[in-house]
């Protein structure tokens, strides 16, 4: 996403001259808002046939910060734990992720017209633009690790610790295209060695580790790999790989992604709450189903 978002960022500079930023936040508003307002409204109606009256306050204020883009700072001020055995703590614990990100894209279309505007005499817009990029991820990324080290649940729910990620996505971005314009084996080794970092935070990292921390590297590193190998042909990256990406079913789980993301939580959460006990194949059931 903050890849993404980047990319048009710097389009549009470069088209312009500037970011408009009135136009970027109503198109943010557009893609994202009806949906979740739809989950929102659906969970908390659902909430109220499986949950005993007495939790419904709870959940509402949870779907109000949600509605707000502020919910990750209403888990990281109860000292939610994310990883905890019990899911049942939210339906919308899946939507600090979101939060963080609507607040980051607040904050980043400024950054990058600030940039611009002081880049306007020079004509360095790019070189301003990657200096404010490299200047966040240079005070995220400290702070990411000593909040983690110390425990705080605000390293793993607050923006600022959450930075940088986005910060060397743009960082990525900013490199001109000539420069990615590796050879065919490199790119495989790249898409490959990506996608493998990402299987590894997957499958070897524990609710018990110290995350993010310097476990983060791991997956943003195979993330930026994985994107960088590719040029957006069939023909990037590893082949097979690319091949799979490529094909339709690939391409309409891409389409469906954010809506998905959505609803899966919510749909674990009151099945777990509806049909108990709690199973895998429940949970899974409910994010099929979601």
């Amino acid at each position: 996403s903050g890849y993404l978002i980047t990319r048009n960022l710097f389009s549009e500079a470069d088209r312009t001259g500037g970011v408009a930023l009135v136009q970027f936040w109503a198109r943010r508003i557009r893609r994202l808002v009806p949906a979740l307002a739809l989950v929102i409204v659906a969970t908390f109606l659902a909430t109220m046939w499986v949950r005993p009256v007495i939790g419904w306050g709870e959940v509402a204020a949870q779907g109000r910060a949600a509605a707000l883009y502020v919910s990750n700072l209403t888990f990281a001020s109860a000292s939610t734990d994310y990883f905890a055995a019990d899911v049942r703590s939210s339906p919308f614990l899946h939507t600090w992720s979101l939060s963080v990100e609507e607040q980051f894209y607040v904050v980043w279309p400024l950054l990058a017209g600030a940039a611009c505007l002081l880049a306007a005499r020079s004509g360095r817009r790019r070189a301003w633009l990657v200096g404010a990029f490299a200047l966040v991820g240079a005070v995220s990324l400290p702070l990411s690790l000593a909040q983690t080290a110390d425990g705080s649940v605000w390293a793993f729910y607050g923006l600022p610790s959450r930075a940088w990620e986005f910060a060397v996505a743009g960082l990525l971005a900013a490199v001109p295209a000539r420069w990615l314009g590796w050879p065919r084996a490199a790119r495989a080794l790249a898409s490959v060695g990506g996608l493998a970092l990402i299987a590894f935070a997957t499958l070897r990292f524990e609710e018990s580790d110290p995350y993010p921390g310097v476990r983060a590297l791991v997956p943003v590193l195979g993330t930026l790999l994985l994107i960088a190998s590719g040029d957006g042909s069939a023909d990037g990256g590893f082949r097979p790989l690319t091949w799979v990406f490529c094909t339709a079913p690939a391409q309409w789980l891409g389409r469906v992604s954010y809506s998905w993301d959505l609803w899966h939580w919510p749909a674990i959460v009151l099945a777990v709450d509806a049909f108990d006990p709690d199973t895998g194949e429940l949970r899974t059931t409910a994010a099929g189903v979601a």
